[in-house]
């Protein structure tokens, strides 16, 4: 990788989905609650964690997440994108575009699946 390399057109193609920008606002939403929680870290107080009144606390945004991921991959799919149209196999998993959307996909999959637990510990510790 370097600065001012070639783009991947597949993940770029992906970026520009309708679908792609709610996983970043699944993501944000997520790290503000985790970070809410974390204050209760600050300091000992015999009152309830202000924290715990916000409603996203409770949510996971996992079903959201599966509904989203089903829509993205049918966005590439209306796209005729070049993943589905291929006649052989591609020489590598890392020149495979499939295997590079379903890379994508794990990887903010681990993300917010760390970010959960870190809010389910907290949680317990209220």
């Amino acid at each position: 990788f370097k600065k001012g390399g070639t783009r991947n057109a597949l993940l770029q193609d992906m970026a520009r989905t309708p679908t792609f920008p709610t996983f970043g606002s699944f993501l944000c939403k997520k790290i503000r609650v985790v970070k809410k929680l974390a204050t209760l870290f600050e300091q000992e107080t015999a009152t309830r964690l202000q924290a715990l009144e916000d409603p996203d606390v409770q949510t996971e945004f996992r079903e959201e997440a599966r509904t989203a991921i089903g829509k993205l991959l049918q966005e590439m799919a209306d796209r005729k994108h070049v993943f589905l149209t291929k006649d052989k196999p591609s020489p590598s998993m890392c020149q495979d575009d499939f295997a590079q959307i379903c890379t994508t996909y794990g990887a903010m999959q681990g993300i917010m699946r760390d970010l959960r637990l870190m809010q389910h510990r907290i949680l317990r510790e209220c």
